[in-house]
């Protein structure tokens, strides 16, 4: 029934009888819609026997018929009643079309009853073809019927529109208009638009706001534009190029290609890291390796790693590794922090020197940690084989420790190679410390260190306009 609609009352002459023995009419109505049959009995009255079935013939109400009813018309009651005795089938309407996303969604890892829900982006790489979208169409709803037995036609499904869900890098399988394909290799987006899955396929990540909860950790093949911030805590990689309209918190950020920050970069513990250059409008407490480190304005308490150059309008504080050189117009801190420059040695080949030289006696410790649980477990082998026991679990284990120490012994080499390698490649860049130079074009302040190659300087006193060159093995002032 429809609530708040009033039915119309007919009324039958029907034999009801009271307590009394007095004879009044009944009264049966039927909703508007034609889905309930109701029965309005007046306090201390029943219907006598076939009372009901009578009103039920008269207004040819054959559907839905409520057998409980029946039985408490039937009955005398102190209050007045309304009693349903037919209840029709209303139409079921018939479900809209609607589209399919195709792509699976990210799934949660889960460690120790957590989640870490910047891996739930919604990024993926697909190929060329790969289908995206699927068109269903609308489906037929059922038939109602009233408690007159009329059917009641049912509302159909209305149709879905594919057009809106879809925009660049996508379109529609030859020969399915219902399914929509990448038209390229890219990056797959998925987003929602007036309610409606929206896709599309780029040959570049555009994310068109901040790196943060809403887009989580990105890692792909392609190049990255990121029109806001990086958010504190967010991992963007790829072996393409990275540029960030906004700053960067402390985010870790890796590049194969160039990195180009329009911002800044702010204080933290995350490396920036790219095998070309990196571009950024200043630097405070950071620390960068790439090729070649551009920083428009100031760099402040940071470490920066250059196979190359770098260039700073004000370096102070912190430390600069550069095997082709510096140049600045302010280098040192007038608070007396120590600021080092070193350049005319590669930075990577010394660190990866100092890794090799700390690592190795670690990994003889491991080695001889692993020998000593191999000789154990094929000593229990031994002895399970002897007694006829099983020995399967042991034997599963001993050929881990097998992995495990080539693994290890694989390692140790690479150490190995490192340092025997070392001396070999010192001697070939020697040319980078006679051609590296640091060049300051208005003052360097006293506590400033300057290196080229093994050479030093210790700066005593403010110099204005000066470049630092090597000669016979020691730094000197031109």
């Amino acid at each position: 029934m429809l609530r708040g609609r009033r039915m119309p009352q007919v009324a039958v002459p029907t034999a009801l009888a009271a307590d009394t023995g007095t004879m009044v009419e009944p009264s049966l109505s039927i909703s508007v819609d034609g889905q309930v049959a109701a029965l309005e009995l007046p306090s201390g009255l029943h219907l006598v026997d076939g009372a009901l079935q009578e009103l039920l013939a008269k207004h040819r109400i054959v559907h839905g018929l409520q057998a409980p009813a029946e039985a408490a018309a039937a009955r005398t009651a102190l209050m007045h009643r309304r009693l349903v005795v037919a209840q029709g089938d209303p139409p079921r309407p018939g479900r809209d079309g609607w589209v399919e996303p195709l792509v699976r969604e990210p799934e949660a890892v889960y460690a120790a009853g957590t989640v870490d829900l910047r891996d739930l982006h919604h990024f993926r790489e697909v190929a060329a073809g790969t289908p995206l979208l699927r068109l269903h169409s609308p489906e037929e709803g059922t038939p109602g019927r009233t408690v007159q037995g009329d059917a009641v036609p049912a509302r159909p499904g209305r149709s879905a529109d594919l057009s809106p869900c879809f925009g660049q890098g996508c379109a529609r399988a030859e020969g399915d208009d219902h399914l929509v394909v990448a038209a390229i290799d890219g990056l797959y987006q998925r987003f929602t638009r007036g309610g409606r899955p929206f896709v599309q396929v780029s040959a570049r990540v555009e994310i068109p706001g901040d790196v943060d909860m809403t887009i989580g950790h990105i890692d792909t093949r392609f190049p990255i534009l990121v029109q806001g911030d990086i958010r504190v805590g967010f991992l963007v990689k790829t072996v393409a190029d990275l540029e960030v309209l906004g700053s960067v918190e402390d985010a870790r950020c890796s590049a194969r290609g160039d990195i180009h920050i329009h911002g800044g970069l702010l204080p933290g513990r995350q490396r920036i890291k790219a095998h070309g250059d990196v571009q950024v409008r200043h630097v405070q407490n950071r620390e960068i390796k790439a090729r070649h480190v551009i920083i428009e304005h100031g760099c402040l308490a940071s470490v920066i790693r250059a196979t190359g150059s770098v260039s700073a309008r004000e370096i102070i504080g912190g430390e600069v590794h550069a095997a082709a050189g510096v140049i600045c117009d302010l280098l040192g801190d007038p608070t007396g922090t120590a600021t080092l420059v070193q350049v005319g040695v590669d930075p990577y080949e010394e660190s990866l020197f100092a890794w090799a030289t700390a690592r190795l006696p670690d990994l003889a410790w491991q080695r001889d940690d692993l020998r000593q649980r191999g000789h154990l477990l094929a000593y229990r082998v031994h002895t399970l084989l002897s007694a006829g026991e099983d020995h399967h679990s042991e034997d599963a284990a001993l050929r881990a420790l097998v992995a495990e120490a080539a693994k290890l012994h694989a390692e140790e080499e690479r150490c190995q190679a490192i340092i025997a390698q070392h001396p070999l490649r010192l001697h070939k860049a020697q040319d980078l410390e006679r051609h590296a130079t640091v060049m300051v074009r208005r003052y360097v302040l006293p506590g400033t260190v300057i290196a080229i190659g093994s050479a030093r300087l210790q700066i005593k006193e403010r110099m204005d306009r000066v470049t630092f060159r090597w000669h016979e093995g020691a730094v000197i002032p031109v």
